[in-house]
């Protein structure tokens, strides 16, 4: 199933009022909190699949709002999916990207290195 609307609500409303535009000088601590995240992408497969949702539906609405700034933090993101892709059909990485992408589906042809 689908996440609560409340619950992704409440992520993008927290994501936005971190981002970079929003916070200034805090922008540091906002790519901080998004690297932490990032890191943790080798273990997403181990993760339980409510937990990966949730991440799959974050990450995607970040890439759908623009939140993600150019440079490596972007290319991370966009390097997680990707690798999600290549997992076997049916996997919970494959349904985590599936669940990313479906977040950027109107904004998918600024990113192609996903289309390719």
């Amino acid at each position: 199933g689908r996440l609560a609307p409340a619950v992704v609500r409440d992520l993008m409303s927290m994501a936005r009022s971190c981002s970079p535009e929003a916070v200034g000088h805090n922008q540091h601590a906002y790519e901080d909190m998004l690297q932490t995240l990032l890191a943790d992408c080798r273990f997403f497969p181990e993760y339980p699949q409510w937990e990966l949702d949730l991440v799959a539906e974050f990450l995607g609405r970040m890439l759908h709002f623009n939140l993600l700034p150019p440079g490596p933090l972007l290319c991370s993101v966009l390097n997680c999916i990707i690798a999600a892709l290549r997992s076997p059909l049916g996997s919970k990485m494959t349904r985590f990207a599936l669940r990313a992408l479906d977040q950027l589906r109107a904004r998918i042809s600024h990113f192609p290195g996903l289309i390719e």
